[in-house]
């Protein structure tokens, strides 16, 4: 609006690490808009008590997230190609 952004539309989430050791998460925020489908982050090492912010600048208030213990590599994290592919509207 003029000269200021306007974050009114932006849809964010929170997730805190409630567990008492490190873990690598991912989370996808959806847009609004289908054809920008999916806003993904990742954060590896996430530690107990930090937080990963994500969000979707026109969100629709949906989003999926995926935790494992930090460097476990028995089980893959999406890809972002993925999400976007599996979780179509």
């Amino acid at each position: 609006i003029g000269n200021k952004r306007d974050f009114s539309d932006t849809y964010i989430v929170f997730l805190k690490n409630v567990c008492e050791e490190n873990i690598d998460i991912k989370c996808c925020v959806q847009e609004q808009e289908k054809y920008l489908g999916w806003r993904c982050f990742t954060r590896m090492e996430l530690k107990p008590q930090d937080t990963l912010v994500s969000y979707a600048c026109k969100g629709k208030g949906k989003f999926l997230y995926w935790a494992r213990r930090a460097g476990n590599k028995e089980i893959e994290l999406p890809t972002d190609e993925q999400v976007k592919t599996q979780y179509k509207e």
